[in-house]
């Protein structure tokens, strides 16, 4: 359990239907504060179970046994019961909740009870459940499809920008080492200064939520809970210092938590940039009054606004805008050269390849051949070749070409479009220092050989081979 930006992050090292913990470490769980619903907020939970439940040892966050399943189980019926009244009126009894209920509760939430809301995948990635057919081969977690499902799950409206964007509460830079600060961690946490450096981070936010839920908390909880008898909550001087230093929440502007918020679902982010807009916030300022302050320079405010003015005004900024997208085109290529391109011009139908050895097929990969009003092969797509045993012919040349580019780059060769012959051949001298590539001529039992003259495609055949002991040469075979 970490912080990443503005989440908590859980990683389970197994799970129901992942026994051997495979995808524990892959497919981390985020976790959002709800600021704007601090009953219903994870990390002021956490940070309330952490403060008033003791610790058994120094090496667990949560106490108890491995099967907790039947001690859960207790806790959700006590907690129901006492709610029973409430139950009653929405048509429930106690007995029908259990362990799984939030599970299943917030994948209903998540897929069916949101408008626009994450993507259904993402949804059942995030619940653990196979997803049967191709869907398990080809769907597979993404960091922000979870983000987008934790901060949904937290409960945040999303049809509210400025409820749904907003981040967990958090110290100023300044404040962070604090006395002050390092004081209130100690006084929540005594075994903070044990635990590992991956959560001393979440610790840090569950004291700033504290703060700044304090007038919440004493206003909600019962004179009986153990967090009134905190030594944390007895320090009421302390608390006051400290919630000037807090931020988050409502205490950001829109602008703010938009920039640091992960997980903002593509629909809310366009609602808060229109709320901006309208509020007259974010970099923009007010539009209105740039508008009217343009119109007041321009001298189309009455009663200097005429006919010609706004003629004179129009013409003017259409040539700007001329100017302004003429200097951002490229520059016309020459008519020889742009006939050598292949996006600009059918590849004709005889197109073959050329049977190039190794150091040609790499000038013409990043070239081509102007002799040959051929352009560089790297441009070249197998829709574009009509022919379909040179279509064939491409994949290896491909394949060749590409695993060169990798040597060079784990080499520090460096290679670009603009390369000359000189620096195209110098890539090639260069894998061979480094044994990569074979030199141009071999001695083999007492017989002079060059591997290097092999076409592209003999290259590729031979290449296909691969040698059990070579985990580190892909292009061993020529060497033999």
């Amino acid at each position: 359990m970490t912080w990443s930006k503005d989440a908590l992050v859980v990683k389970f090292s197994h799970s129901k239907n992942d026994q051997e913990g495979d995808n524990g470490c892959e497919a981390p769980k985020h976790v959002y504060s709800n600021p704007a619903n601090p009953s219903g907020c994870p990390i002021l939970s956490l940070a309330l179970y952490l403060l008033v439940t003791p610790r058994s040892n120094e090496r667990h966050v949560f106490i108890g046994s491995v099967n907790m399943a039947n001690t859960q189980r207790v806790a959700i019926q006590k907690a129901c019961e006492g709610l029973r009244s409430e139950l009653a009126s929405l048509g429930h009894e106690p007995s029908d909740f259990g362990t799984h209920s939030d599970r299943k509760g917030a994948t209903t939430h998540c897929a069916s009870d949101t408008e626009d809301g994450p993507p259904l995948m993402a949804v059942f990635l995030r619940g653990g459940w196979r997803i049967a057919g191709p869907k398990e081969v080809y769907v597979k977690f993404a960091l922000r499809g979870d983000q987008a499902v934790g901060r949904v799950a937290s409960g945040l409206n999303l049809s509210d920008p400025a409820e749904c964007t907003q981040v967990a509460p958090y110290f100023t830079e300044e404040m962070l080492n604090s006395p002050s600060v390092k004081r209130a961690l100690a006084l929540c946490f005594p075994w903070s200064h044990h635990c590992s450096s991956r959560l001393q981070p979440v610790l840090l936010h569950c004291v700033a939520s504290l703060v700044y839920h304090h007038s919440f908390l004493t206003a909600a909880l019962p004179t009986t809970h153990p967090y009134r008898r905190s030594a944390f909550y007895q320090e009421e001087a302390l608390v006051q210092e400290l919630d000037a230093f807090v931020l988050g929440g409502k205490r950001n502007t829109l602008a703010q938590n938009l920039a640091q918020a992960t997980g903002i679902l593509a629909n809310v982010h366009i609602l808060a940039k229109l709320e901006m807009l309208e509020a007259g916030g974010g970099e923009g300022g007010n539009l209105f009054e740039k508008l009217r302050e343009f119109l007041r320079v321009e001298g189309l405010i009455a009663p200097y606004a005429t006919r010609a003015g706004v003629e004179k005004l129009l013409e003017d900024q259409n040539k700007k805008l001329e100017q302004l997208i003429a200097s951002r085109l490229p520059a016309a290529r020459p008519a020889t050269e742009r006939g050598r391109v292949w996006w600009e011009e059918k590849v004709p139908e005889d197109f073959a390849l050329p049977p190039a050895t190794l150091d040609e097929g790499w000038r013409m990969w990043w070239r081509g051949s102007p002799a040959s009003n051929l352009s560089p092969i790297r441009h070249l797509r197998p829709q574009d070749v009509k022919n379909k045993r040179q279509r064939e012919a491409l994949t290896p040349w491909r394949k060749v070409m590409r695993m060169l580019e990798k040597a060079c780059t784990e080499s520090n060769l460096h290679v670009s479009a603009s390369a000359s012959p000189v620096q195209l051949q110098a890539c090639i001298d260069g894998l061979v220092a480094h044994s990569i590539l074979p030199p141009a001529v071999l001695k083999r039992n007492g017989r002079t050989v060059r591997p290097r003259e092999r076409t592209v495609l003999t290259i590729h055949k031979l290449l296909k081979r691969k040698d059990p002991s070579n985990t580190v040469n892909p292009f061993l075979r020529l060497f033999i």
